[in-house]
Formats: structure tokens, C-alpha cells, sequence
């Protein structure tokens, strides 16, 4: 998907991203791009003590 795409499906409320070296049958993207994309919209990703947080 381009940036873009991806862009809009968080805008949409998509709240998740496929990571690992292979996703089914097709290389994943580097670690690194996800990373920028997710800097470039100001989001972070989730952290266990956020996740705590949360589930109060």
C-alpha cells in the first residue's frame, strides 16, 4: 500500500500493522518505513504500560 493508502486506513481507525520478514507469500516492507510513516502521521506505537493504562 502507499503511504497514502495507509494513511487514510489509520484516519479510518485501523489500529494495527502486519510486522515480521514475510507476510504470507510477499516481503514485508523494512521495519525502518513503517516507523517514518507512523512519525510522519504523530502516532506511537503501543506499550505495554500504556496498555495497562488503559485497560483500568
Amino acid at each position: 500500500m502507499t503511504e497514502e493508502m495507509q494513511a487514510m486506513c489509520f484516519m479510518a481507525g485501523a489500529n494495527s500493522i502486519f510486522y515480521g520478514d514475510k507476510l504470507l507469500v510477499t516481503d514485508n516492507p523494512e521495519e525502518d518505513g513503517d516507523q517514518l510513516l507512523m512519525a510522519k502521521l504523530d502516532l506511537e506505537p503501543e506499550t505495554e504500560e500504556n496498555r495497562k493504562i488503559l485497560e483500568r
